[in-house]
């Protein structure tokens, strides 16, 4: 498949499932922003995350709506203790570097932190990662929608 038709398969998909997203977009974009809120919080006070901390994020994904819920499946790792594994990785200090790398757009900066997260937090991989960074960052790393017709 060419770059072309590459291209021209992403608008065809967006067009088909935008108004799926569109009905849901808002009420999942509060979502990830409540929980993105909790942990910037937390991170920028040094504080330590607990297991009720992640059991809050996980409600709050629970109450995502339906529709899109699958997008955060992988938060905290699939077959493992989501709230160990949340815990872990929010609780890590280059977690925390991570969100200042995030903030201030040094992408270098965010390749290496989250290599040394995924080899240094146990059952942390890229797409657990990925998941965070979607919702720490949602205008970076969940692109699609501000893609171009």
């Amino acid at each position: 498949m060419s770059g072309g038709e590459l291209i021209l398969t992403i608008k065809s998909l967006k067009e088909k499932c935008e108004s799926e997203w569109k009905s849901v977009e808002d009420d999942f974009m509060a979502t990830i922003e409540e929980i993105r809120k909790i942990v910037t919080e937390k991170t920028k006070k040094g504080e330590t995350f607990t297991k009720e901390d992640a059991e809050t994020i996980l409600n709050l994904v629970k109450n995502a709506p339906q529709a899109s819920r699958f997008l955060l499946r992988y938060i905290g790792s699939v077959g493992s203790d989501k709230k160990h594994v949340i815990t872990n990785l929010l609780s890590n200090e280059n977690f925390s570097k991570l969100l200042d790398a995030l903030e201030s757009e040094k992408f270098e900066e965010i390749k290496l932190l989250a290599e040394r997260l995924v080899q240094t937090v146990y059952n942390v991989g890229y797409t657990t990662l990925r998941t965070w960074l979607a919702i720490l960052r949602p205008d970076l790393f969940i692109p699609l929608w501000s893609f171009e017709k």
